[in-house]
């Protein structure tokens, strides 16, 4: 049979001030699971072990500490999709790499565009991610980001900007879904909606 352990949120609060919910939850390679709230939290579950991160005033540390997306990519590194921006953990020395796509512009605005919502890697040495302000490709080569927007003049383009969960299909298109807008596939190949 199967036996089961509870760990109460009540329980945590020594770890982690001000938690109330689990944003998202995601199983490593290794077999980790790692949970997005008010800070990124990892469980080694061969210690039954917490570790808690939280944004600090190093820069070293999580970007911010709403933690709404976790992905793996293929050479095994953890991304962090936050309020505000990716971040890279470095598991050698526990440390956060800060990655933003944009800082110009009011503060309402950076945030809306670097508010990671969803977060998925592909085979080819992307991450893909929405934001409040669009879908953007990272490259884990260059570090590059690249924005896609509603275009207006493309009768077929997205119906707008404000996105939520992405996956894969099993010929590599991206589903998007976009907030009270519905559901779109979009051409990683061809890079069209």
């Amino acid at each position: 049979g199967y036996t089961s352990k509870v760990y109460p949120i009540a329980q945590m609060d020594t770890l982690l001030t001000g938690i109330s919910h689990i944003n998202c939850a995601f199983k490593d390679s290794k077999g980790r699971l790692w949970f997005g709230s008010k800070g990124l939290i990892l469980y080694h579950p061969e210690e039954d072990r917490f570790i808690v991160f939280q944004h600090n005033a190093s820069i070293n540390s999580i970007n911010h500490n709403d933690v709404f997306s976790i992905v793996e990519d293929e050479h095994k590194t953890i991304w962090i999709g936050t309020r505000l921006g990716l971040a890279r953990f470095d598991e050698a020395t526990n440390n956060f790499t800060r990655f933003m796509h944009d800082t110009i512009g009011t503060a309402a605005e950076i945030h809306s565009r670097n508010r990671i919502i969803d977060l998925i890697a592909d085979h080819h040495g992307f991450l893909w991610m929405t934001t409040l302000k669009g879908l953007y490709k990272f490259s884990l080569s260059n570090f590059g980001f690249t924005c896609y927007l509603k275009d207006t003049s493309d009768i077929n383009s997205i119906t707008a900007n404000h996105f939520g969960p992405i996956t894969f299909d099993t010929e590599g298109d991206l589903w998007i879904s976009c907030f009270a807008k519905g559901v779109f596939r979009f051409d990683t190949i061809f890079h069209h909606f």
